[in-house]
């Protein structure tokens, strides 16, 4: 396989359609509370910390994305089994690596994240990174429990990235 072929199969593997709403959702917020902050606190940096956090929620969203289907290659074997993991395109090993460095990542990305020196928004990461693990994983795996799948999914999605990085 060529190393084209190869990077398509992880962009596939990272699911990149789920990847925008997060990412939007923590701009949104962040550009707000930067519209919110008074005048004389605004500078162009701010525009920084909305950047890298929406890159961090993508990159956060990746890694979930790979951990659930990790979980979930019996199923998708059945279901589908067109996707990088099922399909062998990826294998078990690489899958991990990739959801290792993706955390990582996004784990970097939120410690960068610090107006005024605060470290909020890596501690909100790494509540919101737990929380994907209960989503995923045995034995709690929540996605299977009906409304507690939404309320899984909908506590670090739609709640805690949606801005911790506002103005100082």
């Amino acid at each position: 396989m060529t190393r084209r072929g190869r990077i398509a199969d992880f962009i596939e593997f990272s699911r990149p359609f789920t990847l925008a709403a997060p990412a939007l959702g923590f701009l949104s917020g962040g550009l707000t509370a930067i519209g919110a902050a008074p005048r004389e606190a605004w500078s162009p940096i701010l525009l920084l910390y909305p950047t890298l956090g929406a890159l961090m929620a993508a990159v956060l969203n990746a890694a979930s994305n790979a951990l659930n289907q990790i979980y979930d290659l019996e199923i998708d074997r059945i279901n589908k089994p067109g996707r990088p993991l099922p399909s062998g395109r990826i294998t078990l090993r690489d899958s991990w690596i990739f959801t290792w460095v993706t955390y990582a990542a996004a784990w970097a990305l939120a410690w960068l994240i610090a107006p005024a020196g605060r470290r909020e928004c890596f501690w909100i990461v790494v509540l919101a990174t737990c929380i994907t693990v209960l989503y995923s994983v045995p034995p709690f795996r929540t996605k299977r429990l009906g409304i507690w799948a939404n309320v899984t999914i909908a506590i670090p999605r739609g709640l805690l990235l949606k801005s911790p990085a506002g103005p100082a």
